[in-house]
């Protein structure tokens, strides 16, 4: 059995999956982490790190097996609504969407300390677009991030300084600490997406040269690949779009209903890819080929409001988490990497993400 986290604003839920989704339960009394929209776990899989999704920002560290005590530490900013441990473990970058700011934690077991924070700047031409919005953060090495901006239509790089170098300050403000050998952010490229992008999550490649991008309020799908090379690496990182896709073709915005593009998750091969589109309610499947180009493949109905989808242990099932219907629901996916019908169902109230 493996033991998973389900997050959600109505509380974190723990159960074990062999197969299938049994025992979930609530990981912490009522009250303990308020609205726990996004979970992950230690590399030796003793703590869970769980954002508190609320105005004065909080990450609440507790003991996902054995004993240990509750911990919590500012996030940095308002809202905090993803979580990323650092390819070492010891470093969490933290997305406040909100004040769209990212924190940087350092991380020794229960223990977090926020050392830095980042402020992102800019906006965009959608209501939700007066100011910047830190969505996601994604660790592209254990010195480089890139963070998704849904208020800038902006993919923004971050280097990570400071490490045992006592390399100079970055441009962090509001940090906890100061001095030499503190590790800080520094902002370094921006890759601008076409303006009401609001570019939500993305997915890397295994050899990290592509990324695939969501832009939520657009309802489309970016691939992106990074040349060194280009003559405007200094200022994109080498980063440059070569496909956009629409998902709204068969989607809600094609019958007149709100449609928000959510999730995405790339098959355990590189050569399948998988987003989900709230409002229109489904789960979409691309082929990928040697390129990173996708092809669409087919399309399955989901319970209302897919906010995120992911694999369960084995990458043999997707999970979908459906916010509104207060349900995750199992999709097997077969040797051709299609998503089957749904297989089970388990309920747990307004659920945004699962951890395994």
């Amino acid at each position: 059995m493996t033991r998973v986290l389900v997050g959600g604003y109505a509380g974190l839920g723990v159960g074990e999956f062999a197969g299938r989704l049994t025992g979930l339960t609530a990981a912490v009394p009522a009250g303990v982490v308020e609205r726990p929209s996004y979970a992950v776990v230690s590399r030796d899989r003793r703590w869970a790190y769980a954002a508190s999704e609320i105005t004065e920002g909080k990450v609440v560290a507790l003991p996902h097996r054995g004993e240990g005590a509750v911990s919590r530490v500012r996030s940095g900013g308002a809202d905090p609504c993803h979580l990323a441990l650092s390819p070492g473990g010891d470093l969490l970058a933290v997305s406040n969407y909100s004040s769209g700011t990212v924190g940087l934690l350092s991380v020794d077991g229960g223990s977090l300390t926020l050392v830095d924070t980042v402020h992102l700047t800019g906006h965009g031409p959608h209501p939700r677009q007066r100011g910047p919005h830190a969505h996601q953060a994604t660790w592209l090495s254990e010195t480089e991030l890139v963070v998704c901006d849904l208020g800038s239509d902006n993919l923004v790089g971050l280097t990570l300084r400071g490490v045992g170098s006592g390399a100079g300050s970055g441009s962090g403000a509001g940090s906890d600490a100061g001095g030499v050998g503190v590790p800080r952010l520094t902002h370094r490229w921006t890759v601008a997406l076409p303006g009401g992008t609001g570019p939500r999550h993305l997915v890397v490649s295994r050899e990290k040269g592509r990324l695939w991008v969501v832009g939520e309020l657009d309802n489309t799908v970016h691939l992106l690949s990074r040349d060194p090379e280009r003559a405007s690496t200094a200022r994109t990182g080498g980063w440059a779009i070569e496909q956009t896709l629409s998902l709204t073709a068969d989607g809600g915005a094609a019958r007149g209903e709100e449609s928000l593009t959510a999730g995405i998750v790339l098959g355990p091969g590189g050569d399948h890819l998988y987003v989900t589109v709230r409002g229109a309610d489904q789960l979409v499947h691309f082929a990928v080929d040697q390129a990173g180009l996708l092809r669409e493949v087919g399309r399955r109905a989901t319970a209302a409001w897919p906010r995120f989808v992911g694999w369960l242990p084995g990458n043999r099932e997707l999970v979908v988490a459906a916010e509104r219907a207060d349900q995750l629901q199992c999709f097997p996916v077969g040797a051709d990497g299609a998503p089957g019908p749904v297989e089970w169902v388990a309920d747990w109230p307004e659920p945004t993400s699962l951890t395994r």
